[in-house]
C-alpha cells in the first residue's frame, strides 16, 4: 500500500536521487510560519490533533479540507485532487491501532504526533501540524524518524565575514541542527542550509496565493552575503505557478560564490531574469546578486541559501554559516546560526 503525505509550504530542496549517504530522499512535511496562539496549550493542541486523526481515520476529507490553511489548499490545488487520496489513506488506517500521542511546539507552530500500529504497513507515525485551529501540514509515514546526516564540519567555525543575505526582515522558515528546526539536515550536502521568507500576520502571502507576486518575499533584493567571486550562475529556470515544483533543476536559477578560502556560497530559486551578477565577476558584500524567485523545485517563493565546501552543489558537503550582527527577534546576536521561527533583520539596515 502506498502511503499519502500532504505537505503545506515551501520545497524540499533535495532531488529525487539518492543522497550520497545512499538513502532515498522522502517528502517532508511542511509546516506554514503561522504565529500560534498565545492561548494555546499543549492539552488543546493535543485535543485539536486528535480531532484530525479522527477525521482522517473515518474518512471525513471533506472536513479535513475545511480545517486547511490557504497555504495547504494552494500547495494541493484542489479538494476534487486531494479526495481521493485521502480517502484511499484513511482506508489504510481505519482498522489501526493507537500506540502513543505526543506534541511539541515551536515557536511558531504546534505539532501532534501520534503512532498507529497497522497490519500491513507496521507502526506509521501521523504528524499533524498547525496553529490557532488550521492544519498546516499533515504526513503519513514510516515511524523512522529523519536523522541528522553524519558532518565532519559540526564544530566548524565560518571563516567569511557573512552578514544576512537581504536586507529586510525576513523568517527563517527552516534552520536550526536538529531534524525539528530544519529538514536539510539529512542531506550532506545541504545539511546547514537555510530556507528565508518573509511574512506578515504568520502568513508568506497575500489573498489566496495563487500568484508568484502574491507572496511577500517573491522579488525581493538579495545580497551577497560575503565577498568573493561568482563562480556559477544558472539563469533560464522559470519560476513555479504555487504549489507546483520542478525536480528536474534542484537549485533552479542560481548563483555561487568562492569565498577564496574552501567556503562557497549558493544562492537557490532566484526569479527568473533577475540576476545581477555575472561568472568571473567579483562582487562585495552588500552587492545585489538577484531577487528572490520560485524556480527550481520549490513550491513557494523563498531564498534558500546555504555554504558547502567544493565547487560543485552535489559533489559538495555543506558547512555551517555563522552570520555576523543581526537581530534574531529583536535580539542582537553578535554571531551565531538563525534557527527556524525567528525573524532576522540585518543590523546595517534594521531599525534600532
Amino acid at each position: 500500500m502506498s502511503w499519502f503525505a500532504v505537505a503545506g509550504l515551501l520545497c524540499a530542496c533535495t532531488s529525487s536521487q539518492p543522497s550520497r549517504a545512499g538513502d532515498e530522499r522522502t517528502t517532508a512535511v511542511v509546516p506554514a510560519a503561522r504565529t500560534t496562539d498565545a492561548s494555546a496549550s499543549p492539552k488543546r493542541e493535543l485535543s485539536f490533533g486528535q480531532g484530525v486523526v479522527k477525521q482522517l481515520r473515518a474518512g471525513e476529507c471533506s472536513a479535513l479540507w475545511q480545517q486547511f490553511s490557504d497555504a495547504m489548499r494552494s500547495a494541493l490545488g484542489s479538494e476534487e485532487a486531494f479526495l481521493p487520496s485521502c480517502e484511499s489513506l484513511a482506508a489504510g488506517l481505519s482498522k489501526a491501532k493507537l500506540s502513543s500521542e505526543d506534541t511539541e511546539e515551536t515557536p511558531t507552530t504546534s505539532v501532534y504526533i501520534a503512532r498507529l500500529t497497522t497490519t500491513e504497513a507496521g507502526v506509521l507515525r501521523v504528524t499533524v501540524t498547525g496553529a490557532n485551529g488550521k492544519i498546516d501540514g499533515l504526513l503519513v509515514s514510516p515511524d523512522e524518524p529523519s536523522k541528522p546526516a553524519p558532518s565532519k564540519y559540526d564544530n566548524y567555525q565560518t571563516k567569511t565575514p557573512l552578514r544576512v543575505p537581504f536586507t529586510t526582515t525576513w523568517t527563517v522558515f527552516w534552520g536550526g541542527r536538529s531534524a525539528e528546526q530544519n529538514y536539510h539536515v539529512a542531506y550532506p550536502n545541504q545539511h546547514f542550509a537555510y530556507d528565508f521568507v518573509v511574512t506578515k500576520d504568520g502568513k508568506t502571502h497575500a489573498g489566496e496565493g495563487k500568484q508568484n507576486t502574491d507572496y511577500y518575499c517573491f522579488g525581493q533584493e538579495i545580497i551577497a552575503a560575503g565577498a568573493g567571486k561568482v563562480i556559477e550562475t544558472i539563469t533560464g529556470v522559470a519560476d513555479n505557478p504555487p504549489g507546483q515544483m520542478n525536480g528536474k533543476q534542484v537549485t533552479g536559477n542560481h548563483v555561487i560564490i568562492d569565498h577564496g578560502n574552501g567556503e562557497f556560497a549558493l544562492y537557490g530559486h532566484l526569479r527568473l531574469g533577475s540576476t545581477k551578477v555575472k561568472e568571473g565577476q567579483v562582487v562585495k558584500q552588500g552587492d545585489e546578486i538577484g531577487r528572490c524567485g520560485n524556480s527550481g523545485n520549490s513550491s513557494e517563493a523563498h531564498l534558500h541559501f546555504h555554504l558547502q565546501d567544493t565547487t560543485k552543489f552535489r559533489e559538495a558537503e555543506s558547512i555551517p554559516a555563522q552570520f555576523l550582527q543581526y537581530r534574531a527577534d529583536g535580539m542582537l546576536v553578535e554571531r551565531g546560526e538563525p534557527a527556524r521561527g525567528q525573524q532576522i533583520q540585518d543590523i546595517h539596515t534594521a531599525a534600532p
